[in-house]
């Protein structure tokens, strides 16, 4: 891979370390405005597109896109979905573009058009389950019960969230059926 390529690639790996081993302080929004002058959907598609070209890499391709633009536009797909546009792209030959991948998505895959709108929530769910998985991790052992208290109500309120997330989506569910 020539070194022009890897830029965007070597920084979202940079930015999914500090992410997810939370090697920052305060807000990740905050924390990659601050340092890096980054918005924090910025940093976050530079890190999927990282993924995504890692993940096309471990398929076996060689030719891999060439900037976040193109690897974002294989996001909303799934794995295998992605893998069949990347390939079908290479398949007509030169140098991949996002003309070539956007046509590749319309003629051969039509169902990965369309993009869940649900698709920002569930990343929202999923930062914060691996945040929540790493103060589990970080909990001390021993605990007073004056110390219980505070977390327990914190609980509370999360499950109450939980439950009113549920009931949302439940209602949304049965107002598309409806």
């Amino acid at each position: 891979m020539d070194n022009w390529q890897t830029g965007f690639r070597d920084a979202g790996e940079a930015l999914a370390t500090l992410n997810d081993r939370t090697l920052y302080i305060g807000t990740w929004e905050d924390y990659v405005l601050s340092r890096f002058d980054l918005t924090y959907s910025k940093a976050n598609r530079l890190i999927v597109a990282s993924r995504i070209t890692a993940e096309l890499e471990e398929a076996g391709f060689k030719v891999l896109p060439a900037n976040e633009g193109q690897a974002n536009e294989l996001a909303p797909m799934k794995p295998e979905e992605r893998l069949a546009v990347w390939k079908k792209v290479l398949a007509e030959g030169g140098r991949p573009t996002m003309g070539k991948i956007k046509e590749a998505k319309r003629l051969g895959l039509p169902q990965a058009k369309v993009k869940s709108p649900l698709r920002p929530c569930i990343n929202k769910l999923e930062t914060a389950k691996r945040k929540l998985k790493k103060v589990v991790d970080e909990l001390p052992k021993v605990v007073t019960e004056s110390e219980k208290e505070p977390f327990r109500r914190r609980i509370a309120e999360m499950r109450g969230i939980l439950d009113k997330l549920t009931e949302r989506l439940d209602a949304g569910a049965e107002a598309k059926a409806a």
